[in-house]
């Protein structure tokens, strides 16, 4: 006799982001969100398969949560694919949003595209699966730009017709019509 797997409810807008999306970046943060159908146990488990091997961080990292507050439980990578936090405190309710990040990712060594069809589980502490997605979203992989350099022709606080100079080395071909985006630090 076969076996068919549980039919269970969602995780509603699983995300995957990170602070860094160069391939080989290291000390990146990691941010994971999503909402689920149904209540999870506060010692269960959630299971996320990450697209593109290559993934890593220490094992029984600490994350920080977000949402629920007390929330609380550590990560590891294995494989450089699969990321699973043990859950050790904190109240998982049906509907209620789950946010937590974590840091000391490293990226992986290869570029890879945007992924939008993202798997991950919630389970009870035995493994019994509570909760599933296909519909997780995880950012592309790129090269970086190198030595990028943000330079002003007067530091001096309010000044005023400062010059702004920015240089970069790309990796990669950019193309003529396209943007770079810089943040600035700082108000």
């Amino acid at each position: 006799a076969g076996q068919l797997p549980a039919i269970v409810n969602g995780l509603g807008n699983l995300s995957v982001g990170l602070s860094n999306t160069v391939r080989q970046g290291t000390g990146s943060r990691m941010s994971v969100s999503f909402t689920p159908v149904d209540a999870f146990p506060s010692d269960g488990r959630f299971i996320i398969t990450l697209v593109g091997a290559g993934f890593a961080c220490s094992d029984n990292t600490a994350v920080t949560f977000v949402s629920p507050a007390g929330g609380s439980g550590s990560v590891s990578i294995s494989a450089g694919l699969v990321l699973s936090l043990q859950l050790s405190g904190g109240a998982f309710s049906a509907g209620g949003l789950v946010q937590f990040w974590f840091g000391g990712v490293t990226n992986p060594a290869m570029n890879q595209s945007a992924v939008q069809d993202l798997a991950a589980v919630t389970t009870t502490s035995s493994g019994q699966v509570v909760g599933g997605s296909v519909t997780g979203q995880l950012p592309a992989i790129v090269n970086g730009l190198g030595n990028l350099s943000v330079g002003l022709s007067n530091a001096v606080r309010q000044g005023t017709g400062i010059l702004m100079t920015v240089s970069f080395t790309p990796v990669d071909t950019f193309p003529g019509n396209g943007r770079l985006i810089v943040t600035l630090v700082g108000a």
